[in-house]
């Protein structure tokens, strides 16, 4: 059983060396960049609308768009 304080004492896992994220306003934000920075942490941008670094987000607001306009089309 591990105790409060020998967990405390184990070394947690590494921080990240580099962030990806899109360009949006959270992520471009004076803050972020500068808590980014005071860790450490190269920030790298992705292309928008690139299925290639964003796929599963870029394929479910495709999937959502095209069933919405499918909806309209037969209401």
């Amino acid at each position: 059983m591990t105790t409060p304080r020998s967990a405390a004492a184990q070394p947690g896992p590494a921080p990240p060396r580099c962030f990806a994220t899109c360009y949006g306003s959270g992520y471009v934000a004076r803050l972020f960049r500068k808590a980014l920075r005071l860790l450490g942490i190269r920030h790298i941008r992705t292309r928008p609308y690139t299925p290639k670094t964003n796929g599963k987000a870029e394929r479910f607001i495709q999937t959502l768009l095209r069933e919405w306009a499918y909806a309209l089309l037969f209401s």
